[in-house]
Protein backbone atom coordinates (compact mmCIF):
# COMPACT_ATOMS: atom_id res chain seq x y z
CA UNK A 1 0.00 0.00 0.00
CA UNK A 2 1.37 3.25 -0.91
CA UNK A 3 0.27 6.87 0.01
CA UNK A 4 1.15 10.59 -0.87
CA UNK A 5 1.01 13.51 0.70
CA UNK A 6 1.57 16.26 -0.69
CA UNK A 7 1.27 19.60 0.65
CA UNK A 8 2.11 23.45 0.06
CA UNK A 9 5.21 25.25 1.70
CA UNK A 10 3.70 27.85 3.83
CA UNK A 11 7.02 29.08 4.85
CA UNK A 12 8.48 29.35 1.16
CA UNK A 13 5.42 30.93 -0.06
CA UNK A 14 5.55 33.80 2.91
CA UNK A 15 9.47 34.49 1.80
CA UNK A 16 8.79 35.32 -2.13
CA UNK A 17 5.97 37.36 -1.02
CA UNK A 18 7.97 39.15 1.18
CA UNK A 19 10.98 39.55 -1.12
CA UNK A 20 8.40 40.95 -4.04
CA UNK A 21 6.62 43.34 -1.31
CA UNK A 22 10.11 44.48 -0.18
CA UNK A 23 10.96 44.80 -4.35
CA UNK A 24 8.07 46.64 -4.99
CA UNK A 25 8.69 48.99 -2.01
CA UNK A 26 12.51 49.47 -2.96
CA UNK A 27 11.20 50.54 -6.48
CA UNK A 28 8.38 52.92 -5.69
CA UNK A 29 11.34 54.72 -3.23
CA UNK A 30 14.31 54.77 -5.41
CA UNK A 31 13.02 55.60 -8.68
CA UNK A 32 16.21 55.49 -10.88
CA UNK A 33 16.77 52.47 -13.41
CA UNK A 34 19.85 51.20 -11.92
CA UNK A 35 18.66 50.57 -8.59
CA UNK A 36 15.33 48.76 -10.66
CA UNK A 37 17.15 46.54 -12.76
CA UNK A 38 19.40 45.52 -9.43
CA UNK A 39 16.43 45.07 -7.52
CA UNK A 40 14.86 42.76 -10.41
CA UNK A 41 18.02 40.85 -10.27
CA UNK A 42 18.20 40.36 -6.75
CA UNK A 43 14.27 39.43 -6.75
CA UNK A 44 14.45 36.84 -9.74
CA UNK A 45 17.67 35.02 -7.69
CA UNK A 46 15.96 34.97 -4.53
CA UNK A 47 12.76 33.42 -5.49
CA UNK A 48 14.62 31.10 -7.82
CA UNK A 49 16.72 30.36 -4.69
CA UNK A 50 13.82 29.91 -2.64
CA UNK A 51 12.16 28.06 -5.74
CA UNK A 52 15.09 25.03 -5.87
CA UNK A 53 15.64 25.32 -2.07
CA UNK A 54 11.82 23.98 -1.13
CA UNK A 55 10.90 21.79 -4.19
CA UNK A 56 9.07 24.29 -6.25
CA UNK A 57 6.75 25.29 -2.69
CA UNK A 58 5.16 22.20 -2.55
CA UNK A 59 6.33 19.40 -0.67
CA UNK A 60 5.80 15.71 -1.39
CA UNK A 61 6.21 12.76 0.88
CA UNK A 62 5.33 8.78 -0.18
CA UNK A 63 4.87 6.50 2.42
CA UNK A 64 4.50 2.87 1.71
CA UNK A 65 5.22 -0.27 3.70
CA UNK A 66 8.77 -0.30 3.77
CA UNK A 67 9.76 3.60 3.68
CA UNK A 68 8.94 7.34 3.79
CA UNK A 69 10.38 9.20 0.51
CA UNK A 70 10.44 12.71 0.20
CA UNK A 71 10.24 13.79 -3.39
CA UNK A 72 12.00 16.97 -4.15
CA UNK A 73 11.62 18.39 -8.16
CA UNK A 74 12.00 14.71 -9.20
CA UNK A 75 14.66 13.35 -6.74
CA UNK A 76 13.93 11.23 -4.42
CA UNK A 77 15.01 10.97 -0.64
CA UNK A 78 14.30 8.22 2.07
CA UNK A 79 13.30 9.90 5.37
CA UNK A 80 13.10 6.58 7.12
CA UNK A 81 13.04 2.79 6.63
CA UNK A 82 10.41 0.68 8.75
CA UNK A 83 13.33 -1.60 9.51
CA UNK A 84 15.08 1.60 12.00
CA UNK A 85 12.46 3.08 13.22
CA UNK A 86 10.99 1.94 16.54
CA UNK A 87 9.30 4.97 17.93
CA UNK A 88 7.29 7.92 16.48
CA UNK A 89 7.70 11.44 18.01
CA UNK A 90 5.09 13.99 16.95
CA UNK A 91 6.54 17.95 18.32
CA UNK A 92 3.73 20.27 17.70
CA UNK A 93 4.48 24.25 17.32
CA UNK A 94 2.25 27.26 16.90
CA UNK A 95 2.14 26.51 12.83
CA UNK A 96 4.17 23.38 12.10
CA UNK A 97 4.25 20.59 13.65
CA UNK A 98 7.68 18.33 13.48
CA UNK A 99 7.39 14.23 13.04
CA UNK A 100 10.78 12.64 13.86
CA UNK A 101 11.43 8.82 12.81
CA UNK A 102 13.47 7.76 15.98
CA UNK A 103 15.53 4.38 16.02
CA UNK A 104 18.67 2.93 14.77
CA UNK A 105 20.74 4.45 12.89
CA UNK A 106 20.04 8.45 11.59
CA UNK A 107 16.45 9.69 12.70
CA UNK A 108 15.01 11.57 10.14
CA UNK A 109 12.27 13.57 9.96
CA UNK A 110 8.97 15.55 8.49
CA UNK A 111 8.32 19.06 9.33
CA UNK A 112 4.53 19.99 7.79
CA UNK A 113 1.30 22.00 8.84
CA UNK A 114 -0.04 20.43 11.91
CA UNK A 115 -3.06 18.66 10.12
CA UNK A 116 -0.46 16.69 8.03
CA UNK A 117 2.00 15.59 10.13
CA UNK A 118 -0.69 14.17 12.40
CA UNK A 119 -2.13 12.63 9.68
CA UNK A 120 1.42 10.82 8.81
CA UNK A 121 1.87 10.04 12.18
CA UNK A 122 -1.36 8.27 12.78
CA UNK A 123 -0.59 6.27 9.21
CA UNK A 124 2.83 5.06 9.47
CA UNK A 125 1.58 4.39 13.03
CA UNK A 126 -0.73 2.08 12.26
CA UNK A 127 1.10 0.53 9.22
CA UNK A 128 4.72 0.12 10.66
CA UNK A 129 2.83 -0.88 14.52
CA UNK A 130 4.93 1.34 16.07
CA UNK A 131 4.10 4.34 18.68
CA UNK A 132 3.66 7.71 18.57
CA UNK A 133 4.80 10.11 21.38
CA UNK A 134 3.32 13.49 21.50
CA UNK A 135 5.08 16.55 22.53
CA UNK A 136 3.56 20.13 22.69
CA UNK A 137 6.31 22.81 21.98
CA UNK A 138 4.68 26.12 22.30
CA UNK A 139 7.46 28.31 21.82
CA UNK A 140 10.50 26.25 19.68
CA UNK A 141 13.80 27.38 21.13
CA UNK A 142 12.56 26.31 25.19
CA UNK A 143 13.47 22.64 26.02
CA UNK A 144 10.18 20.62 26.74
CA UNK A 145 7.76 21.56 29.29
CA UNK A 146 8.11 18.01 31.14
CA UNK A 147 12.06 19.05 31.48
CA UNK A 148 11.78 22.63 33.00
CA UNK A 149 11.85 22.90 36.68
Amino acid sequence: MEKRYRFLDYYAVAASLGVLISLFSFLSSEPRPIYAALAAALAATAIVALFEWTCGYVKIFVVDDEEVVAVCLGRRRRVASRAEVQRLLLEKFPLYSRLSFIGRGKAGHVEAPGYVAEKLARDVSAWWDVDVDEALRPIPFLPPLESRP
